[in-house]
């Protein structure tokens, strides 16, 4: 005699893990100054938490970035600034995240700071063109100069009365 089976059992199997992406600074980038880190750190239905992590180019931790509960995708998961290690270090950028599943996902960026200015224009020469001064140097070697700044008196030609506190975007 069978008799008719009575309790029922539902098995949700997860083997996912969380969907992470560093999007921001990308991998080999060299970074300056406070750096917004972005990317994405989520999970369909059972998200825990995501940590953001500094680590030595050996992999060996420096310090935690930011921990959070709440899920992000393809925004800000935190800050960091390039002057916390020596110019040209090569640091990892590592984002962890977990599902209360017991799945991690994980993925590092390897970035390198930047932290010296640019060296000062060399064989500066002006010449006067009636009204006008005509301003000559030689360009700078250094493969990340993204511009010059040019002042006048103390005031940055390109700026209005008061400066950005980005001032990339005055270069010429």
């Amino acid at each position: 005699n069978e008799s008719v089976p009575r309790n029922q059992v539902d098995v949700r199997v997860d083997r996912t893990p969380p969907e992470v992406a560093i999007l921001q600074p990308a991998d080999g980038e060299r970074v300056r100054g406070q750096q917004v880190i972005r990317g994405t750190a989520a999970s369909a239905e059972d998200f825990e938490r995501y940590e953001l992590a500094l680590l030595d180019e050996g992999g060996s931790p420096l310090w935690v970035l930011r921990e959070s509960s709440v899920p992000v995708r393809a925004g800000k998961l935190g800050l960091w600034g390039s002057r916390e290690v020596p110019e040209g270090a090569r640091v990892r950028l590592r984002l962890r995240a977990w599902d209360r599943s017991g799945n991690v996902g994980e993925v590092t960026n390897v970035i390198e700071g930047d932290n010296l200015p640019p060296s000062a224009p060399q064989g500066l020469v002006g010449e006067l063109q009636g009204a006008d001064l005509e301003l000559r140097w030689l360009p700078n070697p250094e493969p990340d100069l993204l511009g010059y700044l040019l002042y006048r008196n103390g005031r940055l030609l390109t700026g209005g009365t008061s400066l950005p506190s980005d001032l990339r975007p005055l270069a010429l």
